[in-house]
């Protein structure tokens, strides 16, 4: 019944359903929370938002969730930068919980990918990479990652580039 709910074509299904589970992560078993990781990179922003959340705090209650999130990878990279975007801020958000989760994102390459984002040509993922950087920082061990990669510092060159350009073009 759950699993059918999870895959349900209904959007609006999906997020009530995963509301609904939240509470009892620790008696999900380990194929329904594969469902749930796999609607972790829904193109629905509610049911991105409530699957994440519900695999946050379930990887925060019991770290052998862990196991079935980073073992489903490949489900969460997705074929479109939303979905890619979205995973991205999942692991970010992941690693920010803990030194575990920390170095499992790292292992993994996804804390490669998000700075790798966060130099996209692409402005959007650019912009997006930026934004999952800048919640990552709300995390100590998240914030050292962050200027051990030279991206604070690749993000105050940038910003003096735009504003000197921004006076040469400024007609007085």
């Amino acid at each position: 019944m759950i699993l059918a709910g999870l895959a349900h074509p209904s959007t609006t299904v999906q997020a009530a359903l995963l509301h609904g589970l939240s509470g009892i992560e620790a008696s999900i078993s380990s194929v329904v929370l594969s469902a749930v990781v796999a609607l972790a990179s829904s193109d629905s922003a509610s049911v991105w938002a409530s699957a994440s959340r519900l695999l946050r705090t379930a990887c925060c209650r019991d770290p052998a969730v862990m196991e079935v999130v980073f073992g489903s990878g490949g489900a969460l990279a997705g074929d479109q930068s939303v979905q890619r975007v979205r995973a991205l801020e999942l692991f970010a958000m992941l690693a920010a919980e803990s030194d575990d989760a920390f170095e499992r994102c790292a292992s993994a390459g996804h804390l490669d990918a998000i700075a790798a984002a966060s130099r996209d040509s692409d402005v959007l993922i650019r912009l997006n990479g930026l934004e999952i950087v800048g919640k990552m920082c709300q995390s100590q061990r998240c914030y050292r990652w962050v200027v051990e990669q030279g991206l604070v510092a690749e993000m105050i060159q940038v910003n003096c580039l735009i504003d000197i350009q921004s006076l040469h073009e400024t007609p007085y």
